[in-house]
């Protein structure tokens, strides 16, 4: 059984800190309107005050989120293939056979949109990109938990699927299992069990 590393934890909080910024911002400003309306001269020193406790919060919520995640998140590997489970609910499963490349991995971390919506409403131009990572792509079976945001559910219901076999088209990442580097062993259990995916990587 294999799980991410405690390191992981900043790859999710890291593209959050735009939001952050927003967040700091939009507090500072309604912050300073409050106190200076109470008391004259103290606006933007009480508005900093507030960007600053409401960031902090917002902080460690994130960083508590992302660490149950990672923490959570479990890679079985066996002869047959690899299966990923985490604490929402989320399953995934691929057959050796069925793994069709080794590449990209994209993870969507919001609604896409809400940040941009939110940045145009406090005139800020805020961007959360997709993580990216290497991993294994190819069709399997994916259980998706009923408390998933109906955002998500959409957009994994706009994959594609196998015409042959039924099976979605899924991926799991090698930073799911491990560092990202030649000691991942999800990584080394590819290479044993599919090493034609490597080909492309000799001269």
């Amino acid at each position: 059984m294999l799980r991410p590393v405690a390191a992981s934890v900043w790859r999710f909080v890291l593209p959050f800190l735009p939001l952050l910024g927003l967040l700091f911002v939009v507090m500072l400003l309604l912050g300073s309107i409050v106190f200076e309306t109470a008391a004259e001269g103290i606006g933007v020193l009480g508005g900093a005050a507030v960007g600053l406790v409401a960031v902090a919060v917002a902080a460690w919520s994130l960083v508590h989120k992302a660490r149950r995640a990672v923490t959570g998140t479990t890679v079985v590997v066996s002869p047959t293939g690899v299966e990923l489970r985490d604490t929402q609910g989320f399953q995934l499963r691929m057959r050796w056979p069925d793994v069709t490349e080794v590449g990209t991995v994209h993870d969507q971390l919001t609604k896409p949109g809400a940040a941009r919506a939110a940045g145009r409403r406090s005139g800020a131009m805020v961007h959360v990109p997709e993580l990216r990572s290497q991993g294994l792509k190819g069709w399997g079976e994916r259980v998706v938990p009923p408390r998933a945001p109906q955002w998500l559910r959409q957009r994994l219901a706009a994959q594609p699927r196998d015409p042959r076999t039924g099976l979605w088209l899924v991926a799991i990442s090698f930073a799911s299992a491990g560092p990202e580097d030649h000691t991942n062993q999800l990584l080394a259990h590819t290479r044993h069990h599919r090493p034609d995916l490597f080909t492309w990587h000799q001269g």
